[in-house]
């Protein structure tokens, strides 16, 4: 008996015994097949028992035989068999198209936080974010994938090996994680440093940032400026390739007619400030209050507080300001007598825009909440007093706040969900194309719905902003930038599913394609 049902594949065995069954039965496990008996009688239970899966007849069946089969045929009717098949195959083969979408969004999710620790580049994605990817935009399109009908070459396929063709395989997370996941990654990287660059800073520039102090206020670090008795601090772009900040600060004559230069960049100082600056002389002059305001004595912090709520450092030892406004744009009712006296003279601090990083946002968020950050204009501020308030890095204009770096995560954010979109798609199928496939999942297309609708709340709600930190996008920087990866994605895996079902058995007859060496390779490396 092992001798013919090892050798022979199709056998048929014609008015057997109870106990020839339970003889068939018990060889074929031996032989590591997978066996279901069927059976009706008292005589029966002993094979259903030894069998893999023992089916008993629900209608002529005995209450013996029911009590030891694994499953009950209600109908009696043989063919409803094939239909369990084809159901148990659906749900093993959705289960493996739900866990390879789910598997793809964690390279994109934790190669951000690599890159902070390991390039110290600023966090392309913060945590909160990543919680607004796993439990909101990807909850609706994983669990669709219970709803997906079943492919048209489901029941073309081999009977899986147990021993082998687990649910999770080695494939399936090589595939999701070291291809498509970092297909993923890399749309986000791409999207992030494209932000970044359109706000002044280069990808160059941005590693090692993180690691560097910014607005830190000891004077340690100050040196002195044109006026010997006055410190400064320096905030700038450095002159060589990379985009890193300092501080700096430098203070000149109130009234611009007392001025030995004619404009701020060309003012004396230590060394070259770049960057966009301002001074409480120029807020006047936006504001058009050409007459000299009084000069404001600021004896103590306290009173400087409580003039400039809080969002101002003074220095008692030498009488000088430290800090920036609240907004790009102050408000002109705000500012006008925020000057110091210093050797029985007026002076103004120039203080510069440029103050962004992860320490630095830290230190300084206080004093750049809802500041304005539009990549593509000038503050009218630097209009009026002449002032170029693009980076010598990049050459475009500068954010000069840590909003950039919000923006950029935001922008990484609605990358993932933009390229989970073609992987949602694509994991419709494992062998056949899309269009074989079609869209006829309804709850599929109401995901894809729900999907876009998390997104675009937490970017653009602006009850959102303060929860995960978001800032609204502009103009291309919503879709576009990770929009070439979505399609490089689909296709890519588009023409995988092509040569792969070169490779797969008995798929001939259903999409034409004959089986190729290379196909078979495929087929064998990539089919999950």
């Amino acid at each position: 008996l092992k001798f013919v049902l090892s050798h022979y594949r199709d056998i048929v065995f014609a008015r057997t015994t109870p106990t020839q069954k339970l003889r068939i039965a018990e060889t074929q496990k031996e032989l590591g097949k997978v066996t279901a008996m069927t059976g009706d009688g008292v005589n029966d239970a002993p094979a259903l028992k030894a069998a893999n899966i023992g089916v008993a007849m629900g209608i002529a069946g005995t209450q013996v035989a029911m009590q030891a089969a694994d499953m009950i045929l209600a109908n009696d009717d043989f063919s409803s068999i094939v239909n369990a098949i084809e159901e148990g195959r659906l749900i093993f083969d959705n289960l493996k198209k739900s866990i390879a979408y789910t598997l793809t969004s964690n390279i994109p999710e934790i190669t951000p936080f690599l890159a902070f620790v390991i390039l110290q580049i600023p966090l392309p994605l913060s945590t909160v974010l990543i919680l607004a990817i796993d439990l909101g935009t990807d909850i609706l399109p994983a669990i669709s994938f219970a709803y997906e009908a079943p492919e048209l070459d489901i029941m073309c396929r081999k009977p899986r090996d147990p021993q082998r063709d687990r649910l999770v395989t080695n494939k399936l997370v090589i595939y999701s994680y070291l291809i498509i996941g970092y297909m993923q990654a890399a749309a986000g990287f791409y999207t992030y440093f494209q932000v970044m660059y359109d706000y002044g800073f280069k990808p160059s520039g941005l590693i090692g940032l993180t690691n560097k102090v910014v607005y830190e206020f000891d004077l340690d670090n100050m040196s002195p400026t044109v006026f010997p008795d006055v410190d400064k601090k320096k905030i700038d772009w450095d002159d060589n390739d990379s985009s890193k900040l300092h501080i700096c600060g430098r203070v000149g004559p109130r009234d611009a007619d007392d001025a030995s230069v004619a404009t701020i960049d060309s003012m004396p100082v230590f060394e070259k400030c770049s960057g966009p600056i301002f001074t409480f002389y120029n807020l006047q002059q936006y504001c058009h209050e050409k007459t000299a305001t009084p000069a404001a004595q600021m004896p103590s912090e306290s009173q400087l507080d409580a003039l400039l709520g809080g969002k101002w450092t003074y220095d008692q030892n030498v009488g000088v300001v430290y800090g920036r406004d609240k907004f790009n744009r102050p408000a002109c009712d705000a500012m006008p007598q925020a000057t110091i006296a210093l050797d029985g003279q007026t002076y103004t601090l120039f203080v510069p825009y440029g103050v962004w990083s992860q320490d630095g946002q830290d230190k300084i968020d206080d004093a750049t909440l809802n500041t304005e950050c539009l990549y593509w204009t000038r503050s009218p501020l630097i209009e009026a007093v002449g002032e170029d308030s693009t980076s010598n890095d990049g050459g475009v204009p500068v954010c000069q706040s840590t909003e950039a770096l919000k923006y950029a995560q935001s922008a990484f954010f609605i990358a993932i969900v933009v390229v989970q979109y073609a992987t949602l798609f694509f994991c419709k199928c494992r062998t056949l194309s899309l269009t074989m496939q079609g869209l006829a999942n309804w709850f599929q297309n109401f995901a894809v719905v729900v999907e876009s609708s998390v997104a675009a709340l937490v970017v653009f709600a602006p009850f959102m902003w303060v929860v995960f930190n978001t800032r609204p996008l502009e103009g291309w920087h919503i879709c576009v930038p990770a929009m070439p990866f979505a399609v490089f994605n689909y296709c890519f895996d588009e023409l995988r599913k092509y040569f792969l079902r070169q490779g797969v058995p008995n798929l001939k007859a259903i999409t034409g394609a004959s089986q190729t060496r290379f196909g078979k390779w495929v087929y064998k490396t990539t089919y999950y």
